[in-house]
Parts: C-alpha cells; structure tokens; sequence
C-alpha cells in the first residue's frame, strides 16, 4: 500500500506471509516456520536518468520492519534500514554519484543480508558476504567515452551499441555477525566479516539497444582495511543499469 505525500516522496506499508523449511543435516533436526512480515518505510525520489542509470537528483528509502514466525514462534526479529543515494551532475553528461546505506536485522534467527559483486561491493564474489548488521558507501565518478559510437563506426551497428561510458569508483563495506567471521570464497582464501573491506578502480559501461548495460570493472580489492600492501587485483565483467 502506498500514501502520495507530494510528487516525489510517498508512505509504503508492505505485508508478506512465508513459508520457511531448514533441515539442518549434522544434526538431523528441521525448522519448519511460517514467516509474517510488516513493514513501513518514507521513499523519496526526484533522479533525472540517462541511457545507463541516474545523472541528477537524489533517491532514499528509510525503512523499518518486524518478521515473526506465526506456526512455532521460531523465528522473531526486527528491520532497520536507510539506503541514500545522491547524483551531482558535474556538467552535462559527467555525474558524481554517492551512495550509502545501512541495515541490521536484530533479533532470534535473524535473516542475513546479502551483499557483494558489480551491483554493491565491487570486486567480491556475488551476495557471497552475509551478515547481520552492516554499513556500505560506493563513490563513482561517471564521464562519456563515445555517444552514439556505431554513428561513426558503422561495424558496431548491428550489435545495438548506444553509447560507451567510462567509471572511476571507490567502495567500501564492514559487516558483523554472530557465530562466524570468516567467509570463503573460489580461491580457497577469507575475508574477515569484522573489519572494513573496499575497492577502488575503473570500469565501463556499454548500453545495447537501449534494453542492457554491459558492465566491466577491474582495479584492486581490499580485504582488511584500505591497506595497500594486502590489496588483490581483480576484474569483474556482469551487467546491470548504474545504482
């Protein structure tokens, strides 16, 4: 259920009823839940957008929440969080973008938030880091490489290609969890949930037939801090419009 409160901004009550099963197999013991969740949250948004995602504006959504197992009082905790987002347009067609959010989920056998990949944190594996409790910021600076290339480059016609964009980013997170705080990943190697991971890089972004954007990032992680003697290169090809 949404509530106008003018233009840009409006009340969102939501309502979700669940049905969870957990076999947890060393134990041989199950989690049958049946999950009820009620939320309300204040969303404003006034972004002017371009080919590959918001240029002007601002955007936030500030949300609080309850789930609770309604079958064997299982499961019961709460949600906060604020997710802002903030495009300063340089001049046109170069965009300064900031974003930062924070969320927690606090209480029994509280769901784990996802983050990780192209779409947040930058140069880890995709929604591979879980927790609890966390804080993330990504600062992107956008600029144009080539506006209508296949105008030019006849070859490129066919393949749809609009317009090529360039990236200069910087993000970090720092997550907490019970219980654990290590997560392993492809290489066999963790990254400690409790401290501050980051990257920073370039990358670009292709918008084909104006439906998809392409995007391919590299640059270096860092999994402990921004110290530069522990940062691991890397490179990361996904898709997706910019945040």
């Amino acid at each position: 259920m949404n509530y106008p409160l003018s233009k840009f901004s409006r009340i969102e009550l939501s309502t979700s009823l669940g049905w969870s099963r957990k076999d947890h197999f060393f134990d041989e013991t199950d989690l049958e839940s049946v999950l009820l969740s009620n939320s309300v949250a204040f969303v404003n948004d006034h972004t002017l957008y371009g080919p590959n995602g918001p240029e002007s504006g601002w955007r936030g959504i500030l949300t609080a929440g309850y789930t609770t197992d309604v079958l064997n009082s299982n499961v019961s905790y709460y949600t906060l969080s604020a997710d802002v987002r903030h495009y300063y347009r340089i001049v046109p067609g170069v965009t300064f973008a900031s974003w930062g959010m924070a969320r927690a989920n606090v209480g029994r056998r509280a769901r784990l938030s996802l983050i990780g990949g192209s779409w947040s944190l930058r140069g880890y594996p995709f929604l591979r880091l879980r927790s609890r409790a966390m804080w993330f910021t990504s600062q992107e600076l956008r600029f144009p490489i080539a506006i209508s290339p296949s105008a030019w480059i006849p070859v490129l016609a066919p393949f749809g290609i609009n317009n090529i964009r360039g990236a200069l980013f910087v993000d970090a997170a720092h997550l907490w969890n019970d219980g654990y705080s290590d997560v392993s990943f492809d290489s066999g190697s963790g990254y400690n949930v409790g401290t501050t991971l980051g990257s920073a890089g370039a990358g670009l972004r292709v918008n084909i037939f104006n439906a998809i954007v392409l995007r391919y990032d590299l640059g270096y992680r860092f999994p402990n801090g921004f110290s530069w003697d522990e940062r691991q290169p890397f490179n990361q090809f996904f898709f997706g419009w910019d945040f």
